[in-house]
């Protein structure tokens, strides 16, 4: 829960009486509150109490201050310092902490399955099950050819540049581990985009892919080290080797990695149910059961 989500309103008497959700726009205004009771005693109680604690525990601690007089209290935010929360856009009414639209774009996978499902064809169930497994839009990476073994080492992370068909920049980032010539370059997200703009992966059997974005079939990539200017060539197939590294399927696949075995895992929810199923990939398996029916 974000301070800039929430203005809580403390009553004369000092007591948090009324909790309503704002959506604050990105100039700071308040738009109309949403439709979340501010009866205490509704079906939202348990909602409800959560942010009356944390509306006691803030004003105990002196974390909030006042922002405006209104006619039965006062509105109440958190410091100045939580309002760079703001520079991310709420997504279906959450507001990250981070930039996170990569991920919410694993919904335009979602979108296309379910259009190629609903033509109800052998193709089109083909192509559904190639995106369910390959992606199309989130974590878009290249698969790149090099001319010849590089001379210098390439860690994670390390940027790339090149150009696009069009002599477009396209920059990409080193990521995994490199196999001689094959270098693997996720697609950098530009300022104001929400996402790489090539799109391919299980998009391709379906002509509806984007390779606008992508870096050109052939040329050279440049890579500064230390000041100093290195050139890759490198070849690749646009159609057959962009990819991605974040899909629907992998949700249920890195369960176990992200959720049970991790540094702070296990986490409650995932074990209860990777239990009761007594497999975590219990999601991949119905799909997987649906298609390969």
């Amino acid at each position: 829960l974000y301070s800039e989500d929430f203005t809580i309103h403390r009553t004369n008497e000092g007591r948090c009486s009324q909790i309503s959700e704002y959506f604050l726009t990105l100039d700071g205004s308040l738009p109309s509150p949403l439709l979340i009771s501010s009866n205490i005693y509704s079906t939202t109680m348990p909602f409800t109490a959560v942010l009356m604690l944390l509306c006691a525990a803030t004003l105990s601690s002196g974390a909030i201050r006042p922002l405006s007089n209104v006619s039965h209290g006062t509105i109440l935010n958190f410091e100045e310092s939580s309002r760079r929360l703001r520079a991310f856009r709420a997504i279906a009414g959450y507001r990250p902490a981070s930039s996170v639209s990569d991920y919410s774009v694993i919904d335009l996978d979602q979108a296309v399955i379910e259009s190629e499902l609903e033509k109800e064809t052998d193709s089109a169930f083909e192509n559904a099950r190639n995106i369910y497994e390959n992606g199309g839009h989130s974590r878009s990476y290249a698969d790149l050819l090099l001319g010849e073994n590089p001379h210098t080492a390439i860690y994670p992370g390390d940027l790339f540049i090149g150009k696009n068909e069009n002599g477009e920049e396209v920059r990409g980032k080193s990521f995994r581990s490199q196999h001689f010539r094959w270098l693997l370059l996720e697609y950098e997200i530009t300022d104001g985009d929400k996402y790489a703009k090539c799109q391919v992966g299980g998009l391709n059997s379906t002509g509806i892919y984007d390779t606008r974005g992508c870096f050109a079939k052939s040329g050279n990539l440049s890579r500064v080290i230390d000041g100093e200017y290195f050139i890759y060539p490198y070849t690749y197939d646009p159609i057959l080797d962009n990819q991605n590294a974040r899909t629907i399927q992998g949700f249920s696949l890195l369960l176990q990695s992200s959720m049970l075995t991790c540094a702070k895992c296990p986490y409650p929810d995932a074990k209860y149910f990777a239990d009761y199923y007594g497999t975590p990939t219990y999601g991949n398996k119905w799909i997987e059961a649906a298609y390969y029916k």
